[in-house]
């Protein structure tokens, strides 16, 4: 079997059992709509919020915070969290449907103060709407030109200076456009292929790239941009083997200006800052974490049974909290189940799993993500529209076959 074949039959296997790092913004019917007789009891929920501390934080030994999500008992799916207590305002915005805007998924989707940019993989574009869902063009083509992308990976937004940096995985470059979508400039990314996620620090003109190695620690390069400097934070421990892939993700969170990093393969969740990650607390994942030792090309040959595992696929900050979103694989006779967890970094308040739910807006619910909006003020999904309720279809004179629709929420 040449390794084309292995690779392809490889990604087939770890999609049935492990998918999910890379899921779609897209949040199922069932899950957001205004269900009235549950609601009459969410007055007292506030309350119960405020007072609720879960037994799965306690103190490591050295000292730091300890959130657990290793006892996947301790997952209770009746758990819900009063939207109405982080969100003042919600505003449904269905992305204008034209013959050149068509979209198939969101996989990527940022905000800037007066547009939306959504990132579509399968339709190989970058497109930037308006607040109201207008359409107004195109960032950037894909292709081999020196102006064009080959494949996203990462976007991010510098509003003060309003600039897109594109990372161009394939391409090897960091593209920079415009918001109206004029290309500026572009520089290298770093050498190691590792590398693929950043993010950026607008005021201190810094990037900083993490790798996805199998290792305990993740590579994280700072990047200077003004004088093209990089500064090593952290390096990986073991050398990755022949036929391994990049399976160990590191994810970022931004809350009240802390920046926040966790890398797959380790316990820790880190602060990136005075050029240096400091420890700040642990997520222990325990036996539950999948090791890229499971992950090789042996399991098409010898595929081991399936226990519970856990894997993280993403990081999000909900005002001064940090929201996990994970998969259980094998959950209660599901192949995989998606949770959310959350929590507030140095707190009692650990909930190894909730529901965002209201009486108000539509629920956020089964550990769907979301994005974080213009400058933290906000929060964004992309949902479907044969998703959406009857009610909402007509309202907003939303068809099933439309492009997707922007759930924005409005934080207090």
């Amino acid at each position: 079997m040449d390794s084309q074949n292995l690779k392809q039959k490889l990604s087939e296997f770890l999609l049935q059992y492990y998918d999910g790092s890379n899921q779609k913004c897209c949040i199922r019917k069932k899950y957001f709509y205004l269900n009235e007789i549950r609601m009459k009891t969410m007055k007292l929920i506030p309350i119960l919020f405020l007072c609720l501390v879960s037994c799965n934080k306690g103190t490591h030994s050295n000292g730091y915070p300890t959130y657990s999500l290793e006892d996947i008992s301790a997952i209770n799916l009746q758990m819900s969290l009063p939207l109405d207590s982080f969100v003042s305002e919600m505003n449904v915005i269905p992305l204008e449907t034209q013959d050149y805007s068509l979209i198939d998924n969101v996989d990527l989707l940022r905000e800037s103060e007066n547009y939306l940019f959504v990132y579509s993989e399968k339709n190989g574009s970058f497109y930037r709407f308006d607040k109201q869902g207008k359409y107004l063009g195109k960032i950037g083509e894909r292709g081999q030109g020196p102006e064009e992308f080959i494949g996203i990976k990462q976007i991010e937004l510098d509003n003060g200076q309003q600039e897109i940096y594109v990372m161009d995985y394939l391409g090897r470059k960091m593209k920079i456009y415009s918001f109206e979508g004029k290309f500026l400039r572009a520089f290298p990314l770093p050498e190691n292929l590792a590398y693929t996620n950043f993010t950026l620090i607008p005021e201190q003109k810094t990037i900083y790239y993490v790798s996805s190695q199998n290792s305990i620690c993740p590579d994280v390069l700072k990047y200077e941009i003004p004088t093209g400097k990089f500064t090593q934070l952290s390096k990986h421990e073991r050398e990755m083997e022949i036929g391994e892939f990049f399976y160990g993700q590191t994810f970022f969170a931004e809350t009240n200006s802390s920046l926040y990093m966790h890398h797959y393969y380790n316990d820790t969740v880190y602060q990136i800052k005075d050029n240096k990650l400091t420890p700040d607390h642990l997520l222990v994942l325990g036996e539950r974490i999948i090791s890229w030792k499971d992950m090789g090309p042996e399991l098409l040959t010898n595929p081991k049974p399936m226990r519970k595992k856990i894997q993280i696929n993403k990081m999000a900050s909900l005002k001064d909290y940090i929201c996990i979103f994970y998969s259980v694989t094998r959950y209660e006779g599901t192949s995989r189940k998606d949770f959310m967890c959350i929590y507030k970094p140095g707190e009692d308040s650990f909930y190894p799993h909730a529901n965002l739910t209201s009486q108000h807006f539509l629920d956020i619910a089964n550990g769907h993500q979301f994005d974080t909006g213009f400058q933290g003020k906000s929060i964004l999904c992309a949902i479907l529209p044969q998703y959406l309720s009857e009610d909402i279809l007509q309202k907003y004179h939303i068809d099933e076959e439309d492009n997707p629709v922007i759930i924005q929420y409005i934080l207090k």
